[in-house]
Order: structure tokens, then sequence, then C-alpha cells
């Protein structure tokens, strides 16, 4: 999933389950291994955070969309 297409409000529907992103991204914190070493830490732009609307359990190859909208299997 490419995270620079999440925005706060974004529904993503996985199966059966569907979730509103209430957080892209988080501050690296001082103590980080990553960023002491050097290494950018992927924690700012490579995770998010979800409110569950409707849970379930998600299976591999459960169809992907994004505000009602299919995404192309590259973009998983």
């Amino acid at each position: 999933l490419d995270y620079a297409i999440l925005r706060e409000g974004t529904r993503l529907t996985i199966g059966r389950c569907e979730l509103e992103i209430t957080c892209v991204g988080k501050p690296c914190y001082d103590a980080c291994l990553l960023q002491q070493d050097g290494t950018t830490c992927p924690l700012p732009k490579s995770c998010a955070f979800a409110h569950v609307l409707s849970g379930g359990v998600i299976h591999k190859n459960d169809e992907l969309k994004l505000n009602g909208d299919l995404l192309q299997e590259t973009s998983r």
C-alpha cells in the first residue's frame, strides 16, 4: 500500500472490514537506533493508524478498496 495516497478520513475496505485512517506517519523518537545511526526511519512516512468501523478477519488476497474504489494489484 502506498502510504502517500492516504489522508486522515480516508476509508479502506479490506474484504468485509472497513477502516477510517486517523493518522498517517508518526514522528521518530530520540532513542530510535535507526536515527542514531543516521539511517532514515520509516515511521514518519510508512505507517498509518485507523479506527475500525467494521471488524472481521482479513485474508491474504482480499480486495482492497480506497474510498470505495478498488486498488490495482500493483498498489497493494
